[in-house]
């Protein structure tokens, strides 16, 4: 009956030495005082041993017999409860670490963020009732988190509102309402009148010019017709005269007189 007990008083007994209730809840058995602690039905198995720990999870000398091997399992969990309760660090209560190397507490400071916008993890050992106390803080912890998220965006709408409605005026509804006021009729008189003084102002002097340059060179070309064909008779009736004289030469009259 006490080992088969001891095994489930084993399972239900927590970390706290004493025992304690939970309202609306039975008495949550603790580990050497109150009612149903472990350690009570741990001595119904052996003899207390005050030296075997420095926390409230002491052992037995275990009697020998049939209960020996229960004994030797409770003084185990014992063993476990105490390497817990002892003033040890072996938890780990991690914060986060500023951009100076200091310990932030996100619970305590709202300046946990480094400069580049990021957070840097650092862990820290801690013993029981260090841990406790982290633990029981994470409510604080959460709620001065929010509201510092809160705030932050609180500033932060201000600049969404101008910088951001600024940088929509200046890069896109500005081009867009210039782009739409360029494209009108108003453009068309403009050309129009460019395409009038071009057609028929310029256009009408230029024509007239090239009609007086087609005159001028029929004008030159007649002069140079002339003179071409004066050369050419002139070269034509040396040529008959020379062939006159070779004929004359040879005993037959010229046909030709000289000019």
């Amino acid at each position: 009956g006490n080992a088969a007990g001891l095994g489930e008083r084993g399972q239900t007994t927590t970390l706290s030495c004493a025992s304690f209730t939970v309202s609306g809840s039975p008495e949550v058995p603790g580990i050497a005082r109150g009612n149903n602690n472990f350690l009570d039905m741990l001595k119904k198995l052996g003899t207390e041993d005050a030296a075997s720990a420095v926390s409230c999870a002491k052992k037995v000398t275990c009697n020998a017999g049939a209960t020996s091997n229960p004994c030797n399992a409770g003084n185990a969990l014992m063993g476990l409860k105490d390497a817990l309760l002892a003033p040890k660090k072996v938890f780990n209560c991690p914060l986060f670490e500023d951009d100076a190397g200091a310990n932030c507490d996100p619970g305590t400071s709202t300046a946990c963020l480094r400069k580049d916008g990021t957070v840097k993890r650092k862990d820290i050992a801690c013993d029981l009732d260090e841990y406790s106390i982290y633990v029981a803080a994470h409510p604080q912890r959460i709620t001065e988190t929010i509201k510092n998220l809160d705030s932050q965006v609180t500033a932060g709408l201000d600049n969404i509102n101008t910088q951001l409605r600024n940088l929509t005026e200046t890069t896109l509804l500005a081009p867009i309402r210039d782009v739409a006021n360029g494209v009108t009729c108003g453009f068309f008189g403009k050309f129009y009148r460019e395409v009038v003084e071009s057609i028929c102002f310029q256009g009408v002097y230029g024509f007239r010019i090239i009609g007086w340059s087609y005159v001028s060179t029929g004008f030159i070309t007649i002069a140079f017709i002339a003179m071409m064909f004066a050369v050419w008779r002139r070269t034509v009736d040396n040529y008959d005269e020379w062939e006159g004289w070779d004929r004359a030469k040879n005993g037959a009259s010229p046909s030709v007189q000289i000019l």
